[in-house]
């Protein structure tokens, strides 16, 4: 399985609003996504043969970045999930093992979430460590989801 954590990307001014759920892309944030959607086509390629599937956060800086993802390739399949607002890994590693199970070798699913989530996920999963930028997708090749056995496959910034 592919595993594909999505950083959301540049969001309105934390002084803008006083719930941060409702906090919304700017429209800068919401063209740097598209702009790299050619380049996210060309890595996931050929989709049409695979399982593909979108979790993101309740916040709307995420989801409108999920809805992004999901409008370029037809993603019909998302789902919210509070605890990737709420950076619950052990949450996150549980659903990952319920809804997907072992035999996933043909899904590829996007995780829309926030820093510093993404990014402590990310080296838990892979032992890497990198500065994770707003927009930026990290795809991981997970072998196992019990215990989860995970390497690092590409990344693509803004």
């Amino acid at each position: 399985m592919e595993v594909i954590l999505v950083r959301h990307g540049i969001a309105e001014d934390k002084d803008l609003r006083d719930d941060d759920l409702k906090r919304h892309l700017t429209d800068e944030g919401v063209e740097r996504i598209r702009q790299l959607m050619p380049q996210l086509s060309e890595k996931i390629q050929p989709i049409e043969d695979r399982n593909v599937l979108i979790w993101s956060s309740p916040a709307n800086r995420a989801m409108e970045t999920a809805h992004v993802i999901a409008h370029e390739f037809f993603i019909e399949n998302s789902s919210i999930h509070d605890f990737l607002y709420e950076g619950e890994f052990n949450s996150f590693s549980k659903q990952l093992s319920k809804e997907l199970g072992e035999d996933n070798k043909d899904t590829t699913l996007f995780v829309v979430g926030h820093q510093p989530s993404i990014g402590q996920w990310y080296t838990h999963l892979t032992g890497d460590m990198l500065k994770i930028k707003k927009g930026m997708f990290l795809s991981i090749d997970v072998q196992s989801v019990t215990p989860i056995v995970a390497n690092p496959k590409w990344t693509l910034r803004p």
